[in-house]
């Protein structure tokens, strides 16, 4: 029964790919939609973003002219999507560059310029620093304590002291 059926079977092996032995412009090399696909899944880490950027004109020609069929470009765009939120990036940005990789080609994903979501993060962090300075150094000259001050605001006494050391117990 085998032999009726054997020539319906598709014979193929998997071959195992360690992405870390291959470089962006490795893989952009390939010129290929599934190198298209591995570079994608390369993009983990800020560092990585940093390597994608900087990928020559050469290769981002090359990763433009990609035939990639419409299906796959929609999946492509879904997976940056994904990721993208992964990262925490705002949901605005994330529209805006998938806009411009359906209207403008995948190369569309490099021109993420200068986006580091670290340094983004650090900025988040110092204004809300600056606004709870604020919001205590309010509720200090309207007469709160410090033990109130940490209660209206969720915090430890000590952490009000810390942002604010002029107002610690001398």
């Amino acid at each position: 029964m085998s032999e009726i059926f054997e020539k319906y079977i598709p014979k193929f092996e998997y071959e195992l790919v360690s992405l870390k032995e291959y470089s962006f412009t490795d893989l952009a090399d390939f010129g290929d939609t599934l190198s298209l696909f591995m570079m994608v899944d390369k993009l983990k880490t800020a560092e990585a973003f940093d390597e994608f950027k900087n990928l020559t004109k050469a290769h981002t020609e090359r990763i433009n002219n990609m035939n990639v069929p419409p299906h796959l470009k929609k999946l492509l765009v879904n997976v940056i999507t994904l990721l993208l939120r992964k990262i925490n990036v705002p949901q605005a940005e994330i529209e805006t560059l998938v806009k411009r990789i359906d209207e403008r080609g995948i190369s569309e994903m490099i021109a993420i310029e200068n986006y580091d979501v670290q340094a983004t993060r650090r900025e988040a962090r110092a204004e809300a620093e600056r606004e709870l300075k604020f919001a205590i150094k309010a509720l200090y000259d309207k007469g709160s304590s410090i033990k109130e001050i940490a209660t209206i605001l969720s915090a430890t006494e000590e952490r009000v002291t810390t942002l604010l050391p002029e107002l610690a117990p001398a």
